[in-house]
């Protein structure tokens, strides 16, 4: 890294790492922290994409020393992944190093590494290839840790596409595959940051939300109808059966609340077929 750098800018670029290195540690002292802070606020706002794709919001919360010291309670590190512009994939871990009398950390070892391989094997077994969202895979392996202490309400939502098999009989595969896709763009249209959504079978779909009451999934729902009735077309009638199961506090039973989901999106499926 070039030493000629004043240290407040040196210190910002260890979390811009491929501006100079793939892999480097630095401990910083949290008092000079808030200066880097301000400075790559400033920095991403003004550069925009051209720097980063990861949004900025969510970067500078993980950078916010006001809460560092809340969000470290029972942890021995933060992390969190940030992707620039060229599409390459980064960790940033901030892990104390120096503490006052209260427990309060002072300083911090930032260490950041070059993680684009990992994602693109993540990419390979935990995303579906015809959608784009995240598949079965990835829900069975992040089914235990989707949920934290502080993310409830937290709230399920099942999705039956319609029609599915009747499009691949009569006009054929393709056209199946245009409808899965228009309705998954159009659940991801619907949803916001805290939703994850997954096609977890064929003609399934999967979208689970955090801090997420009834009202607000209730909403999400009526927006996806008003969007399928919007884009149908002669050929293909976007229609989905509907499911939600909302979780308001702890303890949080993925099974339990999928299987409430999945049961409640029977009973409009069954529902819809009555007013055919």
């Amino acid at each position: 890294m070039p030493s000629a750098l004043p240290i407040s800018l040196r210190c910002f670029c260890i979390w811009i790492p491929w501006s100079w290195n793939r892999f480097m540690y630095r401990i910083v002292w949290l008092r000079s922290f808030t200066r880097i802070r301000i400075l790559a606020s400033c920095c991403l706002r003004y550069a925009g994409r051209k720097l980063i794709q990861t949004p900025i919001r969510s970067v500078m919360h993980f950078l916010d020393i006001d809460t560092m010291a809340e969000r470290l309670q029972g942890k021995t590190f933060l992390g969190c992944e940030v992707q620039d512009c060229y599409g390459a994939w980064f960790s940033v871990i901030l892990i104390p190093q120096k503490k006052d009398e209260q427990g309060r950390a002072l300083a911090v070892l930032i260490a950041t590494r070059d993680i684009s391989e990992v994602k693109k094997t993540e990419e390979m077994t935990f995303k579906d290839q015809l959608t784009g969202l995240y598949n079965r895979n990835y829900m069975e392996a992040r089914r235990e840790h989707f949920v934290r202490t502080g993310d409830f309400p937290v709230s399920l939502l099942m999705i039956d596409c319609n029609y599915l098999k009747r499009t691949n009989d009569t006009l054929g595969h393709e056209y199946g595959d245009l409808l899965l896709q228009r309705i998954a763009n159009i659940i991801l249209e619907s949803i916001d940051t805290s939703c994850v959504a997954m096609r977890v079978g064929g003609d399934e779909f999967l979208v689970l939300c955090t801090h997420c009451d009834r009202e607000k999934v209730q909403k999400m729902i009526d927006a996806m109808k008003k969007k399928m009735v919007e884009r149908s077309d002669e050929k293909l009638h976007l229609s989905a059966a509907f499911g939600a199961s909302t979780v308001e506090g702890e303890p949080f039973d993925f099974d339990r609340t999928y299987k409430a989901a999945d049961a409640a999106m029977y009973v409009d499926k069954k529902a819809s077929r009555a007013e055919r």
